[in-house]
C-alpha cells in the first residue's frame, strides 16, 4: 500500500491527498479544504477590516465659480462663460443673432444670462434676447456699437428684466442703419423706464416698420405705465399696426416727428373706456382713443407734440358750463 501510494504520489500528488482524506472518513473536512477560495469574500472581509478613510470619503474637488465653463466665438468676437453663467463678449463684430451664445446654438444656451460686453459691435439684433430673463447687464451703458444694426425686430420680445439697468447707451453713431423695429418690446416685462432704449440718444430716421413695437408691454409687472417718445422719428414709418395694442399707458409724451394713424391700436388711458386723452396742462380738448389716433399729426386742431394723460370724460353739460365761465 505504501509502495502504491508512493507511485501514485510521484504521478499526481493531489490524488494521494484526496485518497488519504477519504480514508479518514472526515468528509466535511475534506469538502471544506477542497473548495476553491472565495476571493470575493476575502476581499469583502479585507475591506471591512480596513479602517474607514473619512477624509477620502468626504473629499470633494471645489472648482471656483470664476472657472471658465465654456468658450467660443460669435462672428468676429470671442466669448467666455463661467460656471455661474456670467458671460463676457469681446470687442469685434458679432455674428448671426440666432447663434449668440445665450441662444442655445453654442455654449449650451443660457436662459438667465448675465452679460458683459466689451465694445462689441452688434450687427444683428433680430430676436436677440427673445424670451430671456436678463439678470445682470454690464457694459451695455457705454460699450455697445449699434451703428451697423439693420434689424431690431423682436430684439426684446417677451424679455424679462427684473433689475433697473440703463440699456444700450451707444458708442456708435446711432440707429442710422435700422429699418425694422417691429415687435421690439412685444410682451416684454421690464423693471422700469430705464430698461427702455433711450431714443433721445438714438437715430430712428430710417425705420419703416414699427408694428407691434410696444404691443403687450408691461413695466414692473404692471401694465399701466408712462411712455416718452419725444425723440422717436416716425417720418418714414409705413407700418405701425398695433404699435400700442394691449397696453395700459397712462401717460404718453410725443415729439414733433411722431405720427399716428388709426392702425396703431392706442387704447383708452389705462385701458379704461371711461377715460379720455387730454394734454397734461389742459390746453387741448378731450379725445377718445379713436379720435386721438385719427387726428394726431394731421397739422390741424390742438393735437400737437406734448404730454397727454388720461382724464375722466366730461359730459357735454360740463363742457358748456366751463365755456361760459
Amino acid at each position: 500500500m505504501i509502495v502504491l501510494n508512493l507511485m501514485v504520489y510521484l504521478i499526481n500528488p493531489s490524488l494521494v491527498v484526496a485518497g488519504t482524506l477519504a480514508d479518514t472518513g472526515n468528509s466535511s473536512e475534506k469538502n471544506e479544504l477542497l473548495q476553491p477560495a472565495d476571493k470575493n469574500k476575502e476581499t469583502e472581509k479585507a475591506v471591512i477590516d480596513q479602517p474607514a478613510d473619512k477624509n477620502k470619503e468626504t473629499e470633494k474637488v471645489e472648482t471656483p465659480l470664476n472657472t471658465k465653463a465654456s468658450t467660443g466665438s460669435w462672428g468676429e468676437t470671442t466669448w467666455e462663460r463661467d460656471r455661474d453663467n456670467f458671460l463676457t463678449v469681446s470687442s469685434g463684430k458679432s455674428g448671426d443673432a440666432k447663434k449668440a451664445p445665450w441662444n442655445g446654438i453654442i455654449g449650451g444656451g443660457i436662459n438667465h444670462p448675465k452679460i458683459k460686453f466689451n465694445n462689441t459691435i452688434i450687427t444683428d439684433m433680430e430676436y436677440l434676447f427673445k424670451e430671456k430673463t436678463l439678470i445682470n447687464f454690464m457694459g451695455l451703458e457705454s460699450l455697445v456699437d449699434l451703428s451697423t444694426t439693420e434689424s431690431m425686430k423682436g430684439a426684446f420680445k417677451s424679455i424679462n428684466i427684473p433689475n433697473s439697468v440703463t440699456m444700450f447707451t451707444d458708442t456708435g453713431t446711432g440707429y442710422y442703419s435700422v429699418t425694422d423695429m417691429s415687435e421690439l418690446y412685444m410682451d416684454a416685462n421690464l423693471k422700469d423706464q430705464r430698461n427702455l432704449l433711450d431714443f433721445s440718444k438714438k437715430k430712428s430716421d430710417n425705420v419703416t416698420d414699427m408694428s407691434h413695437m410696444f404691443d403687450g408691454l408691461k413695466i414692473d409687472k404692471n401694465s399701466v405705465f408712462a411712455l416718452d417718445l419725444t425723440s422717436l422719428n416716425m417720418t418714414k414709418v409705413t407700418n405701425m399696426t398695433d404699435m400700442f395694442a394691449n397696453t395700459k399707458i397712462n401717460k404718453l409724451t410725443l415729439g414733433a416727428n411722431v405720427k399716428l394713424d388709426e392702425t396703431v391700436g392706442l387704447p383708452a388711458p389705462k385701458g379704461d373706456e371711461n377715460l379720455v386723452w387730454q394734454k397734461e396742462d389742459g390746453s387741448s380738448k378731450q379725445y377718445t382713443a379713436e379720435e386721438f389716433m385719427a387726428n394726431y399729426g394731421s397739422g390741424t386742431g390742438d393735437l400737437t407734440p406734448g404730454t397727454y394723460v388720461g382724464v375722466e370724460k366730461k359730459e357735454e353739460n360740463d363742457v358748456v358750463e366751463e365755456e361760459k365761465e
